[in-house]
């Protein structure tokens, strides 16, 4: 088998070389940044679809409360145990704890722990009822539950809710 290489047929054969080496280096370039912008463009996706729960979370949580200064923190706590009563929740306990600013808090808050003694239904409409309360914002932070046998169908339960301040209120 003989093949002939004649000029013309070289520079053609070197022509679409040079054609499919320029196009490669040209489009392996693009096709990483297709794939760095796609990841990219996900990652915000799922941005904005956070952004949108929070936003919708926001809407079905309406604010009723208001933020307390240090001296009304009394009203969060005398809300609460009127709430509890109306409730059937029996206080064995409750003790406020020293205010804190969480990291990333636009806001200072007073962790107030309750020691409560109550039926589960009970328990159950209570820490509903806090969202609505009126003359402060609070968010339940923990709750820990212990059946106790001799106080059944009564449970007793840890409580640990965070009243929010006024800015400058942590001092």
């Amino acid at each position: 088998m003989n093949i002939r290489f004649d000029k013309k047929t070289v520079i053609m054969v070197s022509g679409i070389a040079v054609a499919i080496i320029a196009f490669a280096l040209m489009v392996i370039p693009l096709f990483n940044k297709v794939g760095k912008v796609g990841s990219e463009v996900k990652a915000l996706e799922l941005e904005m679809i956070s952004a949108r729960q929070a936003i919708q979370s926001r809407d079905k949580f309406r604010q009723t409360g208001n933020l307390l200064t240090r001296r009304k923190i009394s009203l969060a706590i005398d809300e609460i145990t009127k709430m509890g009563a109306l409730e059937n929740i029996s206080f064995v306990s409750i003790s406020p704890q020293k205010i804190s600013k969480p990291k990333g808090s636009k806001y200072p808050v007073l962790p107030i722990w309750m020691n409560l003694q109550s039926e589960y239904k009970d328990l159950g409409i209570f820490l509903g009822a806090l969202e609505g309360l009126g003359e402060s914002i609070i968010t339940v932070k923990s709750f820990q539950i212990e059946v106790d046998q001799q106080i059944l169908p009564q449970i007793k339960t840890d409580l640990v809710v965070e009243v929010y301040l006024r800015e400058g209120e942590d001092g």
